[in-house]
């Protein structure tokens, strides 16, 4: 990326303090969910939640649905970490083309 991309990808979001804010935010939310994943799992078993300054403010068993909820709420949707809950392992295939 060159200087000129990349100071204008910096402008996007507020300039290199906002985005190192909002990249910090969504560290903690991910913290979050691993610190508090028992607890979570109680109420979210099978269920994808969005997580946001510490709070589940979205979920549901469909992942377009929890993307909704958080367009309904305003949300910025790109910077919610959006994961998936089960008590058993669930495994992701990936597959090169």
């Amino acid at each position: 990326m060159t200087n000129i991309a990349l100071e204008r990808a910096l402008e996007s979001v507020g300039g290199l303090e906002e985005f190192k804010r909002r990249r910090e935010q969504f560290s903690q939310d991910l913290a979050f969910i691993q610190k508090n994943k028992d607890e979570l799992l109680e109420k979210y078993n099978e269920t994808w939640i969005a997580v946001h300054k510490s709070n589940v403010v979205a979920h549901g068993k469909d992942y377009n649905n929890v993307l909704s909820q958080l367009e309904r709420q305003n949300m910025p949707v790109g910077e919610i970490p959006i994961r998936f809950l089960s008590a058993h392992k669930v495994l992701a295939l990936y597959s090169r083309l």
